[in-house]
């Protein structure tokens, strides 16, 4: 299969100050177009020095450099430039203060191989958090794969078991707490409103 190389589209953030906003939308964009791109180095300086990252198969990674290097050998690996990361401007931000927000991204992978598609959608959850230096990166990172029965994935023998999509909610509920802001159409939503 041809490598695709897609353009990923840059997310679009709102119910943030318009300094936040922007600073918050350049880390998510260079964290997409790192993956676009298949450039590790562009992942230096999004992350935090402790990022806790989450993988979709439930793999955790600790710390920028382990992050980075992880990347870096997934990018290096034969199925993976046959894929390429879009972004849609439906993602959601959620305000824990000033100076974290909740960054909720629909993703997908186009060109993925898999027993039954090529293409998958992903949920990742992403933390970020403003640095003594004003700067915004990201804390912690966790993705979600869903998986069917039929895509069945194993990883040295053992079966993998795939993060719930409520497992940040469940396990952290004071993370999700707060207001919704649609970034499709930036207006707030209510709690009650799902």
């Amino acid at each position: 299969m041809k490598a695709q190389h897609l353009e990923p589209a840059q997310p679009t953030l709102s119910g943030v100050g318009e300094l936040d906003r922007q600073a918050v939308t350049a880390v998510m964009a260079q964290l997409v177009d790192a993956f676009a791109h298949r450039d590790s180095a562009l992942l230096d300086g999004i992350f935090a020095e402790d990022v806790d990252w989450f993988t979709g198969l439930g793999s955790a990674v600790r710390g920028r450099a382990a992050v980075i290097q992880h990347f870096h050998q997934h990018f290096l690996r034969p199925d993976f430039p046959r894929t390429a990361v879009t972004s849609g401007a439906d993602w959601l931000v959620h305000r824990l203060d000033e100076d974290r927000v909740v960054v909720l991204a629909p993703l997908q992978v186009v060109g993925s191989v898999r027993p039954t598609s090529t293409d998958r959608d992903t949920r990742s959850v992403h933390v970020l958090s403003r640095l003594a230096s004003g700067a915004w990166c990201i804390t912690l990172q966790l993705f979600h794969s869903p998986l069917r029965i039929s895509d069945s994935v194993h990883t040295g023998g053992a079966a993998v078991q795939r993060l719930s999509p409520d497992a940040l909610s469940a396990n952290r509920p004071e993370l999700l707490s707060g207001p919704r802001i649609d970034l499709s159409d930036s207006r707030s939503v209510d709690e009650s409103d799902g």
